[in-house]
């Protein structure tokens, strides 16, 4: 099983205080102890920050036993631009089949739900405002204890390219300025 983790919305605020004054949210011992309790499960950064940090600086962002288990980063995917329709997703999956993971179970856990494709089933969705609260630290718990993401079977690596195309097609219509040859109405 594999954690695909954003940061930004998730486990911090990049703003230091709101309009009220009120310091932002730090939420990273609220994960990290949902994740000691799952100690084979593995943790793939897929935050923009991953554009201008090393993987080794965001392990120190961790404790010890956490960090460890920190493997790798989604890489960004030139094809499709950046801030399109289901980026991350595309990043994840490409990540999967790149890594020889795709048969892999995964869940996401980000407060970007616009870079996922509906149902979005394996997307465990975070306000940004108030990020990695007790109710989403107890889907998490719940979805790593059942091993399976909203009984979704195993995705299989050809579903999974097709996905990526379509997403790709959705991108490049979005990009030539397109958008009503594909809207229903």
């Amino acid at each position: 099983m594999i954690v695909f983790l954003g940061l930004h919305g998730v486990l911090y605020e990049n703003k230091i205080t709101d309009l009220f004054g009120v310091k932002g949210y730090w939420r990273f011992t609220r994960f990290e102890n949902v994740m000691r309790d799952f100690p084979d499960v593995d943790i793939v950064m897929i935050m923009d920050k991953r554009e201008h940090l090393t993987l080794q600086q965001f392990r120190t962002w961790f404790t010890v036993d956490i960090a460890s288990r920190i493997i790798g980063c989604t890489a960004i995917t030139p094809d499709i631009g950046k801030n399109l329709f289901a980026q991350r997703e595309c990043e994840i999956l490409d990540w999967l089949k790149t890594h020889e993971r795709a048969s892999e179970q995964w869940v996401a856990v980000d407060n970007a739900i616009w870079h996922f494709t509906p149902p979005r089933n394996y997307l465990i969705a975070c306000k940004g405002d108030v990020g990695f609260v007790a109710g989403v630290a107890t889907e998490l718990r719940q979805r790593l204890t059942i091993n399976t993401v909203s009984n979704i079977d195993k995705i299989n690596i050809s579903k999974m390219v097709r996905k990526k195309q379509r997403i790709q097609s959705m991108n490049t219509i979005l990009m030539r300025g397109r958008i009503k040859d594909w809207l229903p109405f």
